[in-house]
């Protein structure tokens, strides 16, 4: 087999693998967008490709080589899987793909070896695999291969590379040997890291200056340091390997380090909010996400993120308890390696004397979970509590100092809306000690905007300081989403509307004072007033228009809208009528209630007293039948107990009492008279029956009463089904367990058939393994019915839709709301959490209306229907400017762009691949020659095996290193390398980990991986050559340098910079590094050329200083106006209260704060005008390198 066969093979399977991505591409991309050819193919290509483009014409994938087909895949990447499920490692095909097409495209016979041809053909077929070829498509591919194992006349490997390959001492290696004389520079045996300059030598004693002070040590203590490499000429894997360390070892702000730290799928937008954190002036956000859309997830990414910059050892995550009766928490935070303990009532008694006693948080309780319900009176207040409790101990609030930890998780935060109960306290008082803290609701707007207001004021204190300041900064809200529809629509007349917006935003406090002078304020205000504006400028004045919105910073939100990748919603209501006798007990039950109120109360508040039972009856007229009698007499007693007190107004002997004991008898004989038929019971059944002939049998049933579910429970266990019930009673290893029962296979004889829940199961709880709900009653408030179907209809249902059925009792108060409002704004049918802003309210407009008693029940129903009419309307209304926004770009512009920022925001220097190649580099290079870690062709599973002597070394090493998150990951790797175990099951691939949870997960934040980055980026500086094979660059050789930018300043940053004489060179010569082939130069032709660069670079440098500490300038300035408005509003608020006090301690204590409010913004403001003089970018060489182009 010569080698022209070979070539000329490689480049037919090259080209047919082209026309298999152009289809695949063909049929997606055109979904995207209207503009997808623009978009999303021409402005991704390279500007020679986009020249070779318009020359020829082409206007169809097909026409694409396979060079720009890889690039627009590469850089559609988020954007394509935000639609379509693709596997995260293709990625890394895609970009070897790279490679192999350039080294086919000038490849040598010395190159040409079985072991490379095989591998590069097995790339081709899996990515033909990938854009769903047929297996007859591939199999000459295959056959192709096993010609090759068997053809003698190939080499088995290829011939050695000509490039020099100078490798850089690391920590242990042998340093230099000679004669140590004064003047020699040393370093310490057993700390090579420690260096200094013989002084003296005296009698066999060397006086070293070291550590700033002379110190004597004996010649077997020291040695001779290495000399130190500088600019060493290194293979091109190493030059990846070692930029690699560099940006595990300097985490940027522009770069996200979570992409791949957990064991999930790659879900992009999951990754939103983690970005928003740290790009954040403070790190305090509320995630804000529909229910379902993986908020726990995300809050374990911000949690890897931060750990990638900075120590998090403390964490405490507040929850409801049923999410700790289940473990949610704790399983979760296993998918990202932590282990978190759960604390109960005796545990946090604990851990508070210890507190007491140390200071300190109890080392075993640094990662815990805490539920509100442990909030208490007692637990908070101590010794100060005003319970009956006798024998009580120091609280939370008593504590000093107070508990401290590195982050705060607060999930389903809408528990502590009300700033009036225990639960707020205890939450307030971990978060104001916390340096991170994370809200988590999906329904921040569940009854108004107050609710939002008291997460809001609890989260940032310091912005928005007060109800007052909330409503002002809200003001300009309205003004800036009118804004952005106009500039996102573009209708006729459309500037004229914006700059009305703009007006009416700089009529209110907060956009005259704040937001003019908000540094992109006047970019909005330019394009705005621009004749005309690219498609690019306007997707840059959507992005500067959000950023003005006054809660930007505060709050992120992903609607299931946005993410489209939910099941369908199947509805069906079932409409029951009373039996004759189920009708008599209702009506006679809501005349005595009616009554009996009356005589009790007045009329006036009967109807918001009679609520309740109203929807106990219609929800199961059964269940509560056999408490009426307790009813009866309960109201019985208490009018007669009472009587006295409405002697003067009401005769005792009046008919309204007569008629209230003549009802009483006779719901005692309703009661006892009831038959069994339950119509509903037995519309119930059928579901249930109809249900168990599925593969999948579950069902969830809701009810908002424990006497309903009780009644449910009993009739369907007579019935032989399996059933379970969760209420607040169940203890929590109960739910736990019941749990799992219901996730068992039904021919386990344990398993649930039925699980019923109360209100208490809303919250947080995953079961998306069921497919089916029934809500015997409904909930007022849609928000409440919103949460019950998330159980089930969030991400990771297995089934394509849901099914829904609401039981509903015709002629009840529930058959009302159901009808008249409910079923009209579509709560059922698709999530209403992409419209909470609007429906927020519905559920205190739902009361009012229902418990008016000055309203007839026909005017009540009306006024219902037209207040759900109106609701509809709104959300009619905003479903169509989205529309209408998606008729114009072609797809939804705004989640576009936070797909885009999560993109540019990926490092192509950290991924699976270039950590594995960071760690096999660093293993030999540490620990000497030899296979430490085998690949498995069949999946990303690896074995590593480590001798104990070699491990040894690295633990020796470790105990040199710093590691600041001591998390489960490095108790795992200390266990392993203290163990006689030689043999260690490992995975660089996220989908692997979260499929083999007892696989250890070499992620960027692993301790070994850590390790390698320290040691291997000693490589740098560094020479480079590298060749490629790319038509957007004329042939020839060129000279570039790549620096590393440090931003010293308010958001410290690294870039990596390259230099070079030409733009093209300049913009992809280190997207070429990453599949770019080795290229022999001399140093000696090249120097000049280099030293030329360095002008270059300091006056890229010096445009790009000016332009930073400008940015920096605005910025600060912009926030010491924010900090000058809030203290002002707080001095204001502070000299009312001194003008109105009236006791000398109080006085004396106001103006102690106002004096300190006033040193604290003198503090603040110096600090920002200081961070103005520190601004700065600090530069480090890295690579000169040559770019030989064919």
């Amino acid at each position: 087999m010569d080698d022209s066969y070979m070539i000329g093979k490689m480049n037919t399977f090259m080209h047919r693998l082209a026309e298999q991505m152009s289809g695949w591409l063909g049929t997606r991309l055109p979904k995207l967008t209207d503009e997808w050819w623009r978009d999303l193919v021409y402005n991704n290509l390279s500007q020679l490709q986009r020249d070779q483009v318009d020359q020829k014409n082409i206007t169809e994938l097909k026409g694409l080589d396979l060079a720009a087909l890889l690039r627009v895949f590469d850089r559609n990447w988020f954007v394509i899987t935000s639609s379509w499920f693709v596997n995260n490692k293709e990625r890394q095909k895609i970009r070897d793909m790279m490679g192999v097409r350039n080294s086919w495209a000038h490849i040598s016979s010395e190159e040409l070896s079985k072991e490379k041809v095989i591998s590069d053909v097995e790339i081709i077929i899996e990515l033909m695999q990938t854009f769903d070829a047929k297996m007859s498509e591939t199999r000459d591919m295959e056959q192709f291969i096993m010609d090759v194992e068997e053809d003698k006349d190939i080499q088995d490997k290829p011939a050695p590379l000509s490039v020099q390959q100078v490798v850089v001492p690391l920590a242990n290696s042998t340093p230099a040997v000679g004669d140590i004389v004064a003047g020699s520079m040393v370093t310490l045996v057993s700390d090579p890291s420690k260096a200094g300059a013989v002084i003296a030598v005296d009698n066999g004693k060397f006086t070293v200056w070291m550590d700033n002070a002379p110190q004597t040590f004996y010649r077997e203590q020291i040695q001779l340091k290495a000399p130190e490499v500088t600019n060493a000429h290194l293979a091109l894997s190493r030059v990846r390997s070692a930029l690699t360390a560099y940006q595990i070892n300097n985490p940027g702000s522009s770069n996200l380090y979570s992409l791949n730290s957990a064991r999930i799928d790659f879900v992009p937008y999951q990754f939103r909010p983690a970005l928003k954190m740290i790009k954040a002036d403070s790190p305090r956000l509320l995630v804000a996400d529909d229910v379902g859309v993986g908020k726990t997830i995300e809050a374990g990414l911000i949690l890897k993120e931060m750990e990638a910059r900075s120590s998090i050892n403390s964490v405490l995550i507040i929850c409801p308890r049923p999410l700790v009766a289940e473990r949610k928490w704790e399983l979760e935070m296993k998918r990202f390696d932590e282990n978190f303990t759960q604390l109960d009532g005796k545990e946090l008694l604990e851990c508070i004397s210890e507190i007491d006693r140390d200071g300190e948080w109890p080392e075993r309780h640094k990662k815990t979970i805490i539920p509100y319900s442990l909030f208490g009176e007692d637990m908070l207040a101590g010794t100060e509590s005003t319970s009956d409790k006798k024998r009580k101990q120091k609280g939370l609030l008593q504590l000093d100092p107070v508990p401290h930890f590195d982050l705060v998780i607060v999930d389903e935060a809408h528990n502590i809306r009300n700033s009036n109960t225990w639960a707020y306290q205890g939450v307030e008082l971990f978060t104001r000690a916390a340096d991170a803290v994370v809200f988590l609701t999906a329904t921040p707007l569940q009854n108004s905007n107050n609710d939002l207001y008291t997460l809001l004021n609890l989260l940032r204190p310091d912005v928005v300081l007060d109800k007052d300041t909330f409503q002002t900064m809200a003001e300009p809200n309205a003004y800036i989403n009118g804004l952005l529809r106009a500039v996102r629509n573009q209708e006729e007349g459309w500037q004229e509307t914006a700059k009305e917006e703009i007006s009416h935003i700089l009529e209110t406090t907060w956009g005259r004072n704040v937001i003019q002078h908000n540094p992109n304020f006047a970019q909005v205000f330019e394009l705005v007033d621009k004749g005309v504006i690219t498609r690019e400028e306007k997707v840059e004045a959507i992005s500067l228009i959000e950023s003005l919105h006054s809660f930007n910073s505060l709050i992120t939100r992903t609607r299931r809208r946005d993410i489209e990748d939910f099941c369908i919603r199947h509805t069906q209501t079932i409409k029951v009528p009373f039996t004759s006798a189920q009708q008599d007990l209702y009506d006679a039950l809501m005349e005595f209630e009616t009554n009996a109120l009356t005589q009790m109360h007045g009329s006036r508040s009967v109807r918001f007293m009679m609520c309740t039972i109203m929807r106990q009856a219609a929800s199961c007229i059964y269940g509560l039948a056999p408490f009426v009698k307790d009813i009866v007499n309960k109201k019985l007693s208490q009018i007669q107990e009472d009587g006295e007190l409405y002697e003067a107004d009401i005769d005792l002997n009046s008919e309204l009492e007569n008629s209230i004991f003549e009802l009483a008898d006779e719901l005692d004989k309703l009661t006892e008279s009831l038959q069994e038929e339950d119509p509903k019971l037995e519309k119930l059944y059928e579901v249930i029956d109809q249900k168990q002939k599925e593969e999948n049998n579950r069902v969830i049933l809701f009810s908002s009463f424990r006497h309903t579910l009780r009644y449910v429970k009993k009739h369907l266990q007579a019935k032989g089904y399996r059933v379970a019930q969760v209420d607040g009673s169940v203890p929590d290893e109960e739910r736990f367990k019941i749990r799992e029962r219901f996730l068992m296979d039904r021919d386990n004889e344990q398993a649930v058939d039925v699980l019923l829940f109360s209100e208490v199961g809303c919250e947080g709880l995953d079961y998306q393994f069921c497919d089916t709900m029934i809500n015997y009653d409904l909930p007022w408030n849609p928000m409440r019915i919103e949460q019950r179907i998330g159980r089930i209809d969030r991400r990771g249902q297995k089934s394509e839709s849901v099914r829904i059925y609401n039981m509903i009792t015709d002629g009840t108060i529930d058959a009302v709301i159901h009808d008249r409002c409910l079923s009209k704004i579509g709560v059922f049918e698709a999530s209403i959490g992409d419209c909470a802003e609007i429906l927020g309210d519905i559920s205190e407009q739902i009361f009012k209306i229902m418990l008016d008693p000055g309203l007839t029940d026909e005017e009540r129903q009306m006024k219902i229907e037209k207040m759900a009419d109106n609701e509809v309307m709104k959300v009619q209304e905003m479903n169509r400017l989205e529309q209408e926004e998606k008729s114009l770009y072609g797809f939804d512009l705004s989640n576009y762009i936070q797909n885009k920022d999560v993109q540019d925001a990926e490092s192509q220097w950290i991924t699976p691949d270039s950590i594995s190649n960071l760690v096999d580099s660093f293993l030999i290079d540490f620990l000497g020659d030899g296979e430490y870690i085998r690949s498995n062709k069949q999946n990303e599973l690896r074995t590593m095996r480590i001798a104990s002597d070699k491990k040894q070394l690295l633990i020796d090493d470790l105990k040199k290193m710093e590691l600041v998150n001591n998390n489960n990951a490095t108790k795992l790797w200390n266990a392993y390398l203290k163990s006689t175990v030689a043999q260690l099951r490992i995975t660089y691939d996220a989908t692997t980990a979260k499929d083999n949870r007892d696989t250890t997960f070499l992620t960027q934040m692993h301790p070994l991986v850590l390790q390698a980055a320290k040691h291997v980026s000693e490589m740098l500086p560094c020479e480079i050559g590298i060749s490629v094979s790319d038509d957007s660059i004329p042939a020839g050789d060129y000279e570039f340098l790549i620096y590393a930018w440090k931003y010293v300043g308010l958001r410290p940053d690294i870039k990596l910079i390259a230099v070079s004489d030409n733009d093209a060179v300049r913009d992809n010569v280190l997207n070429f590094m990453q599949y770019a082939s080795d290229f022999t130069f001399d140093d000696a032709s090249h120097s000049a050329r280099w030293d030329s660069m360095d002008k270059i670079h300091y006056e890229n440098w010096q445009a790009a200083k000016e332009e930073y500490i400008e940015l920096v300038k605005e910025d600060c300035d912009f926030r010491v106006e924010q900090l000058r408005q809030t203290t002002t509003k707080r001095e204001i608020i502070i000299k009312g209260q001194i003008a109105n006090a009236t006791d000398e301690r109080i006085l004396r204590m106001r103006n102690a704060q106002l004096e300190n409010l006033r040193k604290h913004y003198e503090e603040q403001k110096k600090v920002l005008e200081e961070t103005i003089q520190k601004a700065d970018i600090h530069t480090q060489p890295l690579v000169k390198g040559v770019l030989h182009v064919e």
